[in-house]
């Protein structure tokens, strides 16, 4: 009697913190569930593929939900699956990493054109050697945009995505990491930016960015919170 009453006391204890610090905490947090578990024993191709095809937002925090646009949970429970499960690589990872990835970092470009940077951990649960359920949190680590001079000869020049595309290469991604934030090809990235060099003079990257630096001012912020993904 009295070893069901602490055992009873512990699972009391553990909703407690589950309560304070999932639904409470200021990152977002989520859970994903496998209508089918998969079994660890599948080659990582077959893995990737399950996973996508089974994997559902069971579970998340306002915080996460707000991370993603919208004010309620409810809204994107069932429809929206994390970060971890949308981008290949990150899932990759997830998968040969033993199901877990710890402070990740995940470029995204917004509807708004903005470029936000997360930071993601995930950790698979397994029960019988099958993978039935995923924890995760991400938080919003930074943010921001190309404000241009106040003569707006840039912006008058170039386009929305050739200005992404410039803040981008400010922070020293390639070509690869560019057209995978922006989902293109990174030859459509070069085009783009050949495009951009051309409207400015530039003959390379190096002058491309100095030209850049000279006639705009990169604002950048810190946050740990953010609105619309």
């Amino acid at each position: 009697m009295r070893g069901s009453s602490v055992k009873r006391r512990g699972s009391s204890f553990e909703r407690e913190f589950f309560e304070a610090f999932f639904h409470r905490s200021r990152e977002g947090c989520w859970r994903v569930e496998l209508t089918r578990p998969l079994s660890v024993r599948f080659s990582v191709r077959k893995q990737r593929g399950h996973i996508r095809r089974n994997a559902y937002l069971a579970q998340c925090n306002k915080s996460y939900a707000e991370l993603c646009g919208v004010s309620h949970p409810e809204a994107i429970v069932g429809v929206r699956l994390p970060a971890v499960f949308r981008d290949k690589s990150l899932l990759m990872q997830f998968i040969e990493g033993g199901y877990q990835i710890a402070d990740r970092e995940l470029v995204e470009v917004d509807k708004r054109g903005r470029v936000r940077t997360f930071v993601v951990t995930a950790v698979g649960i397994i029960r019988r050697r099958k993978l039935v359920r995923v924890w995760g949190v991400e938080r919003l680590v930074l943010t921001g945009a190309l404000e241009f001079d106040s003569l707006g000869s840039l912006s008058e020049r170039l386009t929305e995505r050739q200005r992404v595309i410039l803040e981008l290469t400010l922070r020293g991604m390639s070509l690869k990491e560019i057209g995978k934030a922006l989902q293109v090809s990174p030859s459509t990235v070069e085009t783009i930016r050949k495009r951009v060099m051309k409207k400015i003079g530039a003959q390379n990257t190096v002058e491309l960015i100095r030209w850049v630096l000279q006639n705009s001012v990169v604002n950048s912020s810190h946050t740990s919170a953010g609105h619309g993904r």
